[in-house]
């Protein structure tokens, strides 16, 4: 009995040690670990995939689970808008919004200048505008502005980057860039403000890619009256005015003909 009683011992610590000895350097697992991959920073003249209205609403809440924003070149593709600047900021994501805010870049004006627009006095005007105009013109694109931050993996790893992106008032996508729109590309249909009557007014606005009458192009600024200065948009001011016809020709009739 004692002979069986030492045997059985035996076995159980065999069995024991054949069980516990393969494990001590840790359970093996079959494959090959490969690192994450993470986009790189989104760089100005790059777009937004996603509706900025849709990505801006995670934008309060720092567990942003919701829709995260994504950026690529623009190419011929859907875009939700475009990215005209970017600043550096940490933080939780009303920090990062509220220090991008306040670090001088303005985010609407940001999207002007990278139209091609340039600030001369206060307002912006065409790169080659004619210092001679009686009128004063301010042009300008029917967009909205967002400073849009990294998601929530990608401000774990370190990512510090706000862009400022530009999209369509409207909300609607859009094909084509805003960049260099009025220095020689082409500005997005989804940019403009148009109306299917001949007379401009709060009602009747269309589409500018479907058939319209008027474009609203700039407002100008035209001294004389009691009033000093008077603020009239482009189509009440534009018989006699030569500079309105370049304008109307660089950024609507070089891509547009059913105006």
């Amino acid at each position: 009995m004692y002979r069986r009683l030492v045997g059985g011992l035996l076995f159980a610590v065999v069995l024991t040690l054949a069980i516990v000895v393969p494990n001590l350097g840790g359970r093996r697992i079959e494959g090959t670990g490969t690192p994450i991959q993470f986009p790189a920073d989104p760089q100005v003249g790059d777009c937004l995939l996603e509706s900025l209205n849709d990505v801006i609403l995670i934008q309060p809440t720092s567990s942003g689970s919701s829709l995260v924003p994504t950026f690529a070149p623009c190419g011929d593709r859907n875009a939700g808008g475009q990215v005209v600047a970017v600043v550096r900021a940490t933080g939780d994501v009303a920090a990062r919004i509220r220090r991008a805010a306040t670090s001088g870049v303005d985010c609407y004006q940001s999207s002007l200048q990278d139209s091609g627009l340039v600030l001369v006095g206060g307002r912006y005007v065409l790169a080659d505008h004619s210092p001679a105009d009686p009128v004063d013109w301010n042009l300008t694109i029917n967009a909205r502005t967002a400073w849009v931050v990294p998601g929530p993996l990608l401000r774990a790893a370190g990512q510090d980057w706000v862009a400022c992106v530009a999209a369509p008032l409207s909300g609607a996508t859009f094909r084509g860039q805003l960049a260099g729109a009025f220095s020689g590309g082409t500005l997005p249909d989804e940019f403009g403000f148009c109306w299917e009557q001949s007379i401009p007014s709060a009602i009747g606005v269309v589409p500018c890619g479907s058939s319209h009458f008027a474009e609203l192009v700039s407002l100008g600024t035209i001294p004389g009256g009691a009033g000093g200065m008077k603020e009239a948009p482009v189509d009440a001011v534009i018989i006699g005015i030569v500079d309105c016809v370049d304008v109307l020709g660089k950024q609507i009739f070089s891509s547009k003909t059913n105006v």
